[in-house]
Formats: C-alpha cells, structure tokens, sequence
C-alpha cells in the first residue's frame, strides 16, 4: 500500500491518497451480489441517490490499510499544523476500534455537496471497490470554495483525511455507472 500527503505542508487540509490497497480476489463477484437499501431511513427508495449495502467481507481488508495508514501518520507526521487540530498523544494513542465498514453505492448524478463533518468524526477513509470514472471525493478551500483536489477515481484506490475546521470536501458522481466504495468514518474516542 503507498500513502501519500495531497497538500503541502503548510496546509490545514490533512489528506492523504492511498493506492495499491488490498482486495479480496472475488471482489467484482461479491460486489454483483450485493443486496442494496436506502442509506438514510426517511427517504423514499425511489428518490434515494445513496444506497448501503449489505456485508461483502471488506471489513477485514479495512482494518488492515487502516492499521498501516494509522503507523504512517505516528511515524511520519507530514502536515505541520496538525497539532492544532489533534494533539500528538491523541494521534499516537488513538485506537482504531473495530468500526463498521459501510459499502456505499451511489447512483448517477449523486451529488453530497460540499460539507464539513462535525467535530465528532476523527477521521474518513473511502476507497474505490471498482473502478468509478467521473466520480470521487474532493476537497475545497474553505474559505474561497475553491475546488483544490479530487481523489483517485480506480479500484484499490482511495483516499484517508482527518478532521479539521479546513476540511471542506465533497462527494459525488458525475457519470454514467454506479460509484462503489468502502467507507469507514472514524468516531472520536470517548
């Protein structure tokens, strides 16, 4: 697996883009035959653009990466102001528990908006399950709106950020399939 920071180091945006991430052999088998629901209850299904899937046996593969990405950041802190958002003990010492790892399905035209999360969230990571053309995760300036990255769109692809008052992003898809991912937001510890 190969991590690399998005923004300099300047930057209070804390992104980092994954590729080569382990997947099971069968993956494009376990992916068609996934049974899909609404993601958010209160919708109708036929105006629901978000879908959850049922469980595909990702979770191990996640935790996986997610134990390397969580080795990098301790040892290899590359944004220099993440202190302010997360105190070094924090990092160092967060456990990663064993946290459900959703398989999002979202239809074409899907669009999040751009948004922040709330403060209880430590940490994203998405990543691709298929190849999803035309349709990623972006990060924007925060105070300007401007677009400043979006994520890989291949399979195995992906990308892990931590919380911050900077992290404006987005997620969406502008083609014509299907976007398909594994999707783990990281809870603040108790």
């Amino acid at each position: 697996m190969k991590i690399q920071p998005v923004f300099d180091k300047e930057s209070q945006l804390f992104v980092w883009e994954i590729s080569d991430i382990s997947l099971p052999m069968d993956i494009d088998n376990k992916l068609s035959n996934i049974e899909w629901i609404s993601y958010y209850a209160n919708i109708e299904e036929n105006s629901a653009r978000r879908y959850i899937g049922n469980d595909i046996g990702i979770g191990n593969y996640t935790d996986t990466a997610l134990l390397e990405i969580k080795n990098h950041l301790v040892n290899d802190i590359f944004y220099e102001n993440i202190h302010q958002a997360w105190p070094d003990d924090y990092l160092k010492n967060y456990d990663i528990p064993k946290n459900t790892h959703s398989i999002i399905k979202d239809i074409p035209n899907t669009d999040m908006g751009e948004h922040w999360d709330n403060f209880l969230i430590y940490g994203v990571f998405i990543f691709n399950l298929k190849d999803n053309p035309n349709a990623r995760t972006a990060y924007y300036d925060f105070k300007t709106e401007t677009l400043l990255y979006e994520g890989p769109t291949k399979k195995g692809t992906g990308i892990f950020h931590l919380n911050s008052a900077a992290c404006l992003h987005s997620g969406y898809n502008k083609g014509n399939e299907d976007r398909i991912i594994s999707m783990t937001v990281l809870s603040v510890k108790n």
